[in-house]
């Protein structure tokens, strides 16, 4: 990543790592 806090990116970003990488997003309840 470069240097961007997870809060601070959009769902659409986040969607795309996940797709990317596989990553998997644990939000906080």
């Amino acid at each position: 990543m470069s240097g961007k806090d997870p809060k601070d990116m959009t769902l659409e970003e986040l969607w795309e790592l996940i797709d990317k990488e596989g990553i998997q997003i644990h939000s906080p309840d």
